[in-house]
């Protein structure tokens, strides 16, 4: 099926009153906002890591929320927490570096509200019997809400090639565990030589597949559930996805994951 595409031409010179301005005729004429109905429209958007500029400037988001303000629904601007460790894996920390960019209520007109705990463990599940993923782990805020607005930059993934639309819904909707789920089908591992003995881990996991063995973390794969919880609380990041595994079925993982959290918003949401 043949789709009708909009764009307009920018230039690394333009100032971003320009572009924004650029932008909001392409909002106007493509219509793509004429979906989001209801009471609350998730704008799904990744406000980017700690020092750099990959994420959609704020000006530009700003008219995406004024539209939806107009049509009488609530816009919230929202993300999940990472599977990796670092700010954006809690969410007290990872709204501060939303607000630090520049996403605040009074430049952007919405609020930023990360979906899940530092923890991980709350999760919506959803079952789509696909090829690879039979059951999705979704966070409930983004099951709950009336519509989804994706909101995407374009970038390069070690795993994937690329990231863009929907890595954004797919990944980015995702709990810790269906974050696991897709990047691989194992537990997380430990490296025992950063393992400091701590047992963080340990008292967090809700199935006690976590022991110490000689002042060392060991993971009871048997057990395991793959929530993930021990990645995001290990305080030296002795915890870690085996990333080299499952890289030539994540892209189909992915897009499972997109289906799953669109899977009953398909004429309600725009990306």
């Amino acid at each position: 099926m043949k789709s009708k595409v909009y764009y307009i031409a920018v230039s690394e010179k333009d100032p971003i009153e320009v572009v924004q301005k650029k932008f909001s005729k392409l909002l106007d004429a493509s219509k793509i906002l004429d979906a989001v109905v209801g009471k609350t429209a998730a704008l799904k958007l990744h406000f980017g890591e700690e020092g750099n500029t990959g994420f959609v400037k704020p000006q530009y988001v700003r008219e995406v929320v004024t539209r939806i303000i107009a049509k009488g629904v609530h816009p919230v601007l929202t993300d999940t927490n990472t599977l990796y460790k670092g700010r954006r894996t809690d969410p007290v920390e990872h709204t501060k570096l939303a607000h630090e960019h520049g996403f605040t209520r009074e430049a952007i007109g919405a609020e930023v509200f990360i979906a899940g705990s530092p923890e991980g463990q709350a999760t919506e599940s959803i079952r789509i019997d696909q090829q690879y993923i039979k059951e999705a782990f979704v966070e409930p805020f983004f099951a709950g809400v009336s519509s989804i607005v994706g909101i995407a930059h374009f970038k390069g993934h070690i795993m994937t090639g690329f990231g863009g639309a929907l890595k954004n819904i797919g990944m980015g909707c995702a709990s810790r565990k269906g974050k696991l789920a897709q990047h691989c089908d194992v537990s997380p591992i430990i490296w025992e030589k950063s393992c400091i003995g701590c047992a963080t881990c340990l008292t967090v996991c809700p199935v006690q597949a976590i022991c110490m063995v000689d002042k060392k973390a060991r993971i009871d794969k048997e057990k395991c559930i793959g929530c993930a919880t021990c990645i995001a609380v290990c305080p030296v990041r002795a915890i870690d996805v085996p990333w080299e595994t499952g890289a030539s079925v994540i892209q189909e993982k992915m897009i499972e994951y997109a289906w799953a959290v669109l899977k009953d918003k398909k004429n309600t949401s725009a990306f």
